[in-house]
């Protein structure tokens, strides 16, 4: 019976791999259990489970990544690695107390697999501030979204292009690691532990960095810290779940910041969504089977304000700029988008 709730675990992971899915989810229904994944930002149901070998199921990925397999009143989190065809993942689980079983969803990343920054874009004229980014030796730059809007690819891209190119001292806080980035000093947050973004922003600034990442600014105190070290001649890079840049600027203001310190310190704010692109040669939504490299996967379409827009517009002037829903309905005037896959992300 363990081997073949294993054997049952490793196939649903390796078919979420395969199927290049970011999120598998095993979900309680009142006929059993329904298994999800999330393949290019679509939910996907892929089967279905009897009770009894579902439970086993969360029960022994519980077991393997640490977790208190007794514990199902109360949610837990945790990482797992994996390996699948020499390619090493990243399995990060999640548990719900849900109605009326348990809950598990694990987000699956891929170790060492950054993107290029020049892939990133969906539109090649977006390139040029993203490259703009890399040319600031100190302030805050933003990056913002929704889950899975991309944000850590974006990141990861930009972390790696100031180590191998501009030779900056990177040192990163996160939770969790989801990519391992060769010569950065990356801290994991481990609050049993004392490690949280507050305490190792505060060590970080004793260990000489250049560039300073804050996987996520959550709270007041993070948001000054990061402030304050972007004040001090150090360049902070973080992101925020938020809507748009604006909304960014906004959320700041909530965590007690003022307009003058963010106008003074903030270097760039960057909102992003991820697309599936319609193939040009192929003039098919979504061809799995594409040669055109370009093409395969999802792509990002960014919203950027930086420079005196991005001061006039945190001082609440009224400045004009391209928001995202103008560079959207730009991509598809030029037929790299279809109008169901913009109506999806709520941007037509």
């Amino acid at each position: 019976m363990l081997y073949e709730v294993e054997q049952l675990s490793q196939n649903l992971i390796k078919e979420a791999i395969v199927n290049q899915a970011s999120d598998l989810h095993v979900i309680p229904t009142s006929q059993g259990y329904l298994v999800q994944m999330r393949i290019h930002g679509q939910i996907k149901s892929v089967k279905r489970l009897p009770s009894k070998q579902a439970e086993r199921l969360i029960s022994h990925l519980k077991y393997q990544s640490g977790m208190d397999i007794g514990e199902r009143r109360k949610s837990q989190s945790s990482m797992l690695p994996f390996v699948e065809q020499n390619h090493k993942y990243t399995l990060r689980l999640s548990t719900l107390p849900a109605t009326p079983s348990e809950s598990l969803a694990i987000r699956i990343s891929k170790q060492n697999s950054s993107t290029m920054i020049q892939n990133l874009p969906l539109l090649p004229k977006q390139l040029p501030s993203l490259f703009q980014a890399l040319h600031y030796t100190y302030g805050l730059l933003l990056i913002t979204g929704p889950t899975g809007s991309g944000k850590t690819t974006t990141l990861y891209s930009l972390l790696n292009e100031f180590i191998s190119k501009k030779n900056r001292r990177v040192i990163s806080i996160e939770d969790p690691i989801e990519q391992s980035i060769e010569q950065a000093v990356q801290i994991q947050i481990n609050e049993k532990a004392g490690i949280t973004f507050e305490s190792g922003l505060h060590s970080i600034l004793r260990h000489d960095p250049d560039v300073i990442v804050i996987g996520e600014i959550r709270d007041k105190q993070t948001a000054k810290l990061a402030l304050r070290s972007a004040l001090t001649g150090h360049y902070v890079l973080g992101t925020l779940h938020t809507h748009d840049c604006y909304s960014a600027i906004i959320r700041l203001l909530d965590f007690g910041l003022t307009r003058a310190e963010l106008a003074e310190a903030t270097r760039m704010i960057m909102t992003q969504r991820l697309f599936l692109p319609t193939c040009r040669y192929c003039e098919r939504e979504r061809a799995q089977e594409c040669s055109h490299f370009l093409y395969r996967g999802r792509k990002a379409v960014y919203e950027t304000l930086f420079a005196e827009r991005l001061r006039e517009t945190i001082l609440n002037q009224e400045v004009p700029y391209r928001k995202l829903r103008n560079e959207v309905r730009l991509a598809w005037s030029l037929g790299y988008l279809e109008e169901e896959e913009i109506e999806r992300q709520g941007l037509w």
